[in-house]
């Protein structure tokens, strides 16, 4: 928030989908062991000034809270900026999927994760 103004937002859930499971992850947790990202939003002129990392800090703290072991994403592998901000924040790449997506069609798409405990 700036002010009364929404600049970004998250979507995060306790749990990983069944989509996750065919991904080579670190550890073999269960789903519910899992915190899984799902949207990642930065207004453009908020962009570029350390608003996703307060964002992601805020995040890692809430799924610490609620006993998760790490935290998994899937981003597209085009969204460069987004991939660079996750390895600098201490995700790591853990592969790739070609999925369908409604907005995108056939798209590449790379799964990344924090552990948090």
């Amino acid at each position: 928030m700036d002010g009364q103004n929404v600049v970004g937002m998250i979507a995060v859930t306790m749990y990983q989908g069944e989509d996750y499971h065919e991904i080579l992850w670190s550890e073999n947790l269960k789903d519910d062991e899992v915190a899984s990202l799902h949207i990642l939003a930065v207004l453009p002129e908020y962009q570029g000034k350390v608003v996703s990392n307060k964002m992601m800090a805020e995040i890692i703290s809430l799924v610490r809270e609620n006993g998760k072991k790490t935290i998994r994403l899937d981003v597209l592998a085009s969204n460069i900026p987004a991939r660079r901000m996750y390895e600098r924040l201490g995700f790591a790449y853990r592969g790739k999927q070609n999925l369908f997506a409604e907005n995108t069609g056939w798209t590449d798409f790379l799964y990344y994760e924090l552990p948090v405990l």
